[in-house]
């Protein structure tokens, strides 16, 4: 590697946390996002290893600007609606699992996920009802 290509990746390095940081992710959370371990993360953060194409494409899914960690030049991060239906590596996980069952099996894990969902609904609209009546309380 020429001294050229070393400090083009020890600023793309640099960039990488940096995207990574304005996401608010650790390198744990980053890592698994990518699907590579949070030691290998680090590596690519020091300059020590270059992710690679499925790497950064599943980073720019969870909303990173690629543009910008290769080239320097902000281009605009990957939209929330298109990060929130990209394909990362754990929701293909998911739909790999998912497919292998028979239509009854997927009926059910599709009923499961629907009763989840509504128990998050639930706890949400409890915690608002809570937090109107110590806000109407703390008024008198």
């Amino acid at each position: 590697m020429s001294s050229i290509d070393e400090n083009n990746i020890s600023l793309a390095a640099g960039r990488l946390k940096e995207e990574r940081k304005r996401l608010g992710m650790s390198q744990q959370s980053a890592a698994e996002t990518c699907d590579v371990s949070r030691e290998m993360w680090g590596k690519y953060e020091r300059g020590q290893s270059v992710p690679g194409g499925e790497v950064l494409f599943a980073f720019a899914a969870a909303g990173a600007d690629v543009q910008y960690i290769l080239t320097g030049v902000r281009m605009g991060a990957v939209t929330e609606p298109q990060a929130r239906f990209a394909l990362t590596p754990r929701k293909k996980k998911l739909l790999d699992l998912i497919e292998m069952l028979d239509e009854k099996g997927q009926e059910e894990i599709q009923e499961e996920l629907e009763k989840i969902k509504r128990m998050k609904e639930l706890e949400r609209e409890v915690a608002e009802l809570k937090q109107r009546a110590g806000g109407g309380q703390n008024k008198a």
